[in-house]
C-alpha cells in the first residue's frame, strides 16, 4: 500500500521506500528504514528517561514514540514492529526494568498495536496528508494522537494491575505522566518528522546564514525565558510560561508549519534539559509538559494556517501567471489571425485589378512602340485607370472596416463613460500596482457619439499607460484622467496622463502611423484605430506631452455635433 502524501525523503536513492512490499512484506529499503528508526527510538528513550517508580518508567516526554508514529503514518502500520522492538529493547538496555518478561512483552504489544491502529485510522479513515498542509490534517493528528495515548494508558493500567507489586495508587502516580509524555511526544516530534525528515519534496525553508542566525536567536530567547520561568520556582514559574509563546508564534508566522515545528522542538528540548538540570520531580515536570502541550497545539495551528495561506497565495499567483500567459497567447494568436486574414483578403482583392493593370500597361507600351494605335492605347489606359480605382476602393473599404463601421449615436455623460471604461481595466491596473485617478466634473456637458467606440479609445490609452508603467518597474505608478470643457470651438477634451518613462523622440514623430509600436508583441494598430474613431466623431487625438513622469495623450470631442458616417 502506498502512503498518503509524499514520504520518500529519508533515503533519496531508495525511491521505493514506502512502495508495495515484497512477497514476505519486507524489502531491503524497509529493513534499512526500520533499523534507522529503531536506533533513533532507543537513543531518544535514553535521552528522555527522567524518573522511575517501582520499576515503572515515568517519562512525561516521549520523543521516540513521536518519531516512530510518524513512520507508521507515512509507511503503514507494518512499522508498528519497529515500535514493538524499540519498547522491548528500551526496557532492557535503557530502563534496566525489573518487570517480568510477559509484562514487558505485554507493554510492548499494547503500545505497538495501539499506535499502529491509530496510524491506520489516520491513513485509512481520515486520509491524512503526510505533508500536513491543511489545518484539518494537523487537528486530526493531534486528536487521534491524544485518543491513542488515552487508550494505550488505559490498557497499560489494566495490564500492570495484574502485577502483584503494583497497586491502583501506583497507577495514579504514573498514569498522567505517561499520558502527557506520549501526547507531547506525538505533538512535537510527529509533525517535525513528517515535514522535515520523511518528505520527498523540499521544504520551503532553505538553510542559510540568516536562517541559522534566526535559529540561534530563538534558542537564546527560549533559554533566557526558561531560565526566568524555572528560576522563579514551580509556583511562580508558571506565571511566566507565556514568554515561550512569543518565539514559537513568531517562527510560525515567518516560516509556517516548518518554523513552528523547529521552534517547538527547540523549546521542548531546552525545557526538558533545564528541568532535568534543576532536578524537578515528575509532578512538576508533568505540569510544565501540560502547558507545553497547549503551546504546541497553538504553534502548530498558527503554523499550518500560515502555511495554508502561503500555499494558497503561491497557487493563486501561479494560476494568475498561467492565465495571463494563456490570455497573451490567445490575444497574440487572435492578432495574428486578424492580420493574416486581413492580408489574405487584401491580397486577393488587389491581385486581380493589379494583374489587369499590369497587363494593360504592357499592352499600351507595346502599342506605342510598334503600331502607334493611339485610340486603342487610349482605351487601354482608360481601363487601366478603372482597375487602379478598383484597387483604391479595396483599400478604402479596408479603412472603413478599421473604423468599425457606422457609429451608433447616443447621448453620453462623460463621467459615467469614464467610470464604465475604467471598470473594465481595474483588475489589470491592480495586478500591475497602478493607481488610477479621475478628475471629471459632473457638470460637464453631454456629448453625442458611439459610447462603445469612445470607451475603446479610453481603454486603449489607459492600457498603453499601464504597459508603459509596468515596463518601467518603478514603485509609485499612477495614471490621471482629466476631462475639461473648452471654448472656441466648444468641445470636451479628455487627457490620460501617466508618470512613466515617457516616449522616445524618434517614436513620437510616427506614433500614430500603422504598424508603429514600442511593444514587443504589439501590432501598432491601436492608436491608428483610435484616431479613426475620434475623427469619425469630428474630434482629434494627439500626443500632448511626451516627457518622462508626465506623458499625456489627449482627444477632443465637439459639442452639439453628431459623428460623421
Amino acid at each position: 500500500m502506498k502512503p498518503i502524501g509524499h514520504a520518500e525523503g529519508l533515503l533519496p536513492k531508495a525511491r521505493g521506500l514506502f512502495a508495495s512490499p515484497a512477497p514476505f512484506g519486507f524489502d531491503l529499503a524497509m529493513v534499512i528504514t526500520a533499523g534507522i528508526f529503531l536506533a533513533a527510538y532507543i537513543v531518544l528513550e535514553w535521552v528522555s528517561f527522567i524518573h522511575e517508580y517501582k520499576g515503572l518508567p515515568i517519562t512525561p516526554w516521549n520523543p521516540g514514540l513521536g518519531v516512530v508514529f510518524a513512520l507508521m503514518i507515512a509507511g503503514g502500520a507494518r512499522y508498528a514492529l519497529v515500535l514493538f522492538a524499540g519498547v522491548v529493547l528500551a526496557e532492557i538496555l535503557v530502563l534496566n526494568s525489573n518487570l517480568e518478561w510477559p509484562v514487558i512483552l505485554g507493554i510492548a504489544a499494547i503500545i505497538a498495536v495501539g499506535y499502529g491502529a491509530m496510524a491506520s485510522v489516520l491513513r485509512g479513515y481520515f486520509l491524512i496528508d503526510t505533508r500536513l498542509n491543511r489545518l484539518r490534517d494537523v487537528v486530526v493528528l493531534l486528536m487521534v494522537g491524544i485518543s491513542g495515548a488515552i487508550l494505550v494508558a488505559l490498557f497499560l493500567s489494566l495490564l500492570l494491575l495484574a502485577d502483584a507489586g503494583i497497586d491502583f495508587g501506583d497507577l495514579v502516580v504514573t498514569f498522567v505522566p505517561l499520558l502527557v509524555g506520549d501526547a507531547i511526544g506525538i505533538a512535537v516530534m510527529t509533525p517535525l518528522t513528517l515535514r522535515l525528515v520523511l518528505q520527498g519534496e523540499r521544504s520551503p525553508m532553505r538553510l542559510s546564514s540568516p536562517l541559522v542566525l534566526e535559529l540561534v536567536s530563538y534558542l537564546v530567547f527560549v533559554t533566557v525565558a526558561l531560565w526566568i520561568i524555572i528560576g522563579a520556582g514551580t509556583e511562580n514559574g508558571f506565571k511566566f510560561f507565556y514568554l515561550l509563546f512569543l518565539p514559537v508564534v513568531v517562527a510560525a508566522v515567518r516560516h509556517g508549519l516548518d518554523g513552528a515545528c523547529l521552534s517547538l522542538a527547540i523549546t521542548q528540548i531546552a525545557l526538558v534539559g533545564l528541568l532535568h538540570l534543576y532536578g524537578y520531580d515528575a509532578a512538576a515536570f508533568t505540569q510544565f509538559q501540560t502547558l507545553m502541550f497547549v503551546l504546541t497545539a497553538t504553534g502548530l495551528i498558527v503554523g499550518v494556517v500560515v502555511s495554508e495561506r502561503q500555499s494558497s497565495d503561491r497557487l493563486a499567483r501561479a494560476a494568475e501567471t498561467r492565465l495571463k500567459e494563456k490570455e497573451s497567447q490567445a490575444a497574440q494568436a487572435a492578432r495574428f489571425n486578424l492580420v493574416s486574414g486581413t492580408a489574405s483578403a487584401l491580397i486577393h482583392e488587389l491581385n486581380q485589378p493589379m494583374t489587369a493593370a499590369r497587363a494593360l500597361a504592357r499592352s499600351v507600351q507595346h502599342l506605342l512602340r510598334t503600331a502607334g494605335d493611339l485610340a486603342r492605347a487610349d482605351g487601354n489606359l482608360t481601363t487601366l485607370i478603372a482597375q487602379i480605382d478598383h484597387a483604391s476602393g479595396v483599400v478604402r473599404r479596408m479603412r472603413d472596416f478599421l473604423r468599425r463601421g457606422r457609429p451608433h449615436v447616443s447621448t453620453i455623460e462623460i463621467p459615467d463613460m469614464l467610470a464604465e471604461a475604467l471598470t473594465l481595466v481595474h483588475a489589470e491596473a491592480a495586478a500591475n500596482n497602478v493607481r488610477i485617478e479621475v478628475d471629471a466634473s459632473s457638470a460637464l456637458p453631454a456629448v453625442h457619439g458611439d459610447r462603445t467606440q469612445l470607451e475603446q479609445v479610453v481603454l486603449n490609452l489607459v492600457r498603453n499607460a499601464i504597459d508603459s508603467l509596468a515596463e518601467a518597474r518603478q514603485a509609485d505608478r499612477h495614471i490621471r484622467i482629466v476631462a475639461d470643457r473648452l471654448d472656441a470651438p466648444e468641445r470636451v477634451e479628455i487627457g490620460v496622463i501617466d508618470n512613466g518613462p515617457g516616449i522616445r523622440p524618434e517614436l513620437a514623430d510616427r506614433l500614430f502611423e500603422p504598424l508603429t509600436t514600442s511593444k514587443e508583441t504589439g501590432l501598432g494598430l491601436g492608436l491608428p484605430i483610435c484616431v479613426s474613431i475620434v475623427e469619425t466623431h469630428s474630434g482629434r487625438l494627439w500626443l500632448h506631452q511626451r516627457k518622462a513622469g508626465a506623458t499625456e495623450f489627449r482627444f477632443s470631442l465637439p459639442l452639439n455635433q453628431p459623428p460623421s458616417a
